[in-house]
């Protein structure tokens, strides 16, 4: 398809908004809750021009521009999106060589063009006879839940700690310090 850009496109730009509260619970543990927002304004879609109504026969007498022999699209800039979202962090502060952090997003993203090159989930522009906002849904990338947590661990080896606590050669050099962690995201 051949493309054209559309002339004086406004410029796409995202506001966005928080308000949060965070409290410590222990000397350790912290907890912060937050109201997340966000809002996709003039965002870049790619639409088919020139599209033939279905019927049967030649589709080109059908085409609103019959002198163009097929579709030609237009990138325009008259998407938009908006996400809003609940966002908790439970975190456990380095004690006895561990570190804790628990999140959890309970969100809604919403848009009326979630694909680079167009709202349907095969990737297709969308067609000029679609009023604006008739595809307006949730994002094909909307994730309603997740919950993700880390954890830290150091090991006890290397100087302070108890092992090789004195150690100051190669050998605390090549196993002192060292961390394990792990990362698990569950999400529906």
């Amino acid at each position: 398809f051949p493309l054209a850009v559309q002339w004086a496109d406004p410029t796409s730009y995202v506001p966005q908004w928080t308000l949060g509260v965070q409290r410590q619970l222990t000397k350790d543990m912290s907890l912060e809750v937050n109201y997340v927002g966000t809002a996709g304004v003039y965002l870049k879609r790619l639409i088919n021009y020139n599209t033939a109504p279905p019927g049967a026969g030649n589709q080109n007498p059908r085409r609103p521009y019959p002198i163009f022999l097929g579709n030609f699209q237009v990138q325009a800039g008259s998407a938009h999106s908006s996400y809003n979202s609940l966002q908790a962090k439970l975190q456990q502060r380095l004690s006895h060589g561990f570190t804790v952090l628990n999140s959890f997003s309970y969100g809604k993203s919403i848009d009326d063009f979630s694909a680079v090159r167009g709202t349907t989930y095969d990737g297709g522009p969308q067609s000029d006879t679609d009023i604006r906002g008739t595809g307006r849904g949730l994002s094909g990338f909307d994730i309603r839940k997740r919950f993700t947590s880390s954890l830290l661990f150091q090991l006890p080896i290397g100087r302070g700690k108890a092992f090789l606590r004195n150690s100051n050669g190669p050998m605390e050099a090549l196993v002192g310090n060292w961390q394990l962690g792990g990362i698990i995201t569950l999400q529906d």
